[in-house]
């Protein structure tokens, strides 16, 4: 009785042993047969940005992440420049969320684990492991230049130069004094503006830089005006009125000529030579030779404008009406005074009109 019973167990022992095999065999085929299953959902304990996309499907994972990266898009940022505010945000100015790359990393991390792992944190639902994978996002460098390039525009202050010009009527002379300008570099502050934008920072300050006016008023030197309306020489240093002194200037019938001149001759003691013998200088010497009597006095600065001169003149008593055949006349103290102050190349500036306006004028000019 007892030998049969030890010759049944030692069969048994071999049975039962090939039973659990063929158990455990079902068990890891099975467990198996599960992790290809759901090989299409990411692991448990793994998040985007914040986001839980365990035991999602990829379309799942993308879909959770819309809130987010609507989030993300619609975070402001403050834009200054030059004392102005652009209050834009992320999305406006062509930032990108790259969703698809994040779940492809979920993916990546879920098939770096072993299967049997896979299968036990399915089932458990516990994670062995937590992975946080961050939300890149993607600049799109064309459409930050080009609003940079709007603020840029609307920054900029071109320098203003020192001048001294005839107004546009003839009328009047224009003094501008020299102004800073300010310009905002492209290229830089773009690359500001991205590196605020990675950084996610609330605000960006875009630099600007100032623009040095080319022309001081130390740059202009001399400048004489002829206010043909007053019959008023000024001599100008830089924007500062130096020298006043009052002329005489052209009678009814000719004209002393507005404009931007300038000198191109200065004569000491210069002679005269009759410009119109046949008209108005009919009965006239044909030359007068240097001297007190001389039409030229005894100084005079020659104009680009031809035949005409600012001269002293014996006829100190013409000093202050319209006399002349188109010169400006000076009495002869001011004119030597004003010869040797200025060089030449001094701009003349003639301007205004006699009471009469420009009426009749002759083509003949003359002292």
């Amino acid at each position: 009785m007892s030998r049969g019973r030890h010759r049944r167990a030692r069969l048994l022992i071999p049975l039962s042993l090939t039973v659990l095999a063929i158990l455990l065999a079902g068990s890891v085929a099975g467990a198996y047969a599960y992790d290809r299953a759901t090989q299409d959902r990411v692991l448990p304990g793994i998040t985007i940005d914040g986001v839980d996309v365990g035991n999602m499907t990829r379309a799942q994972a993308t879909s959770a992440m819309a809130g987010r990266v609507g989030q993300l898009l619609a975070q402001p940022i403050a834009i200054r420049a030059a004392g102005r505010l652009w209050s834009l945000t992320r999305g406006a100015l062509g930032v990108q969320v790259d969703v698809a790359s994040a779940v492809d990393e979920a993916f990546s991390l879920t098939d770096s684990r072993s299967w049997v792992w896979r299968v036990y944190e399915r089932l458990t639902g516990r994670p062995t492991a937590t992975s946080s994978i961050p939300l890149p996002d993607r600049l799109s460098r064309p459409t930050v230049k080009a609003f940079v390039e709007r603020v840029a525009s609307s920054v900029a202050k071109p320098a203003q130069d020192a001048a001294i010009d005839l107004g546009r009527d003839g009328m009047q002379v224009l003094t501008q004094r020299a102004h800073t300008g300010r310009t905002l570099d492209v290229a830089a502050a773009t690359k500001v503006l991205l590196a605020g934008l990675r950084s996610a920072a609330p605000e960006v300050t875009l630099p600007t830089q100032p623009v040095a006016p080319a022309v001081m008023p130390g740059d202009l030197g001399k400048t004489i005006t002829v206010d043909l309306t007053t019959n008023t020489l000024r001599l100008y240093d830089g924007l500062k009125v130096e020298k006043t002194y009052p002329v005489a200037t052209a009678r009814y019938g000719f004209s002393t000529p507005v404009g931007n001149w300038k000198v191109v001759a200065k004569l000491d003691a210069p002679a005269w030579y009759n410009p119109a013998p046949t008209g108005w200088g009919a009965g006239m010497p044909l030359y007068i030779p240097p001297g007190p009597g001389n039409p030229l006095g005894l100084r005079a600065l020659g104009l680009n404008s031809p035949g005409i001169y600012i001269h002293g003149t014996p006829e100190s008593w013409s000093i202050g009406t319209y006399a002349s055949h188109g010169c400006i006349r000076m009495l002869e103290s001011d004119a030597i005074t004003l010869f040797s102050l200025v060089p030449m190349g001094t701009p003349v500036i003639i301007y205004g009109a006699p009471p009469w306006g420009t009426a009749g004028t002759s083509a003949t000019p003359g002292f």
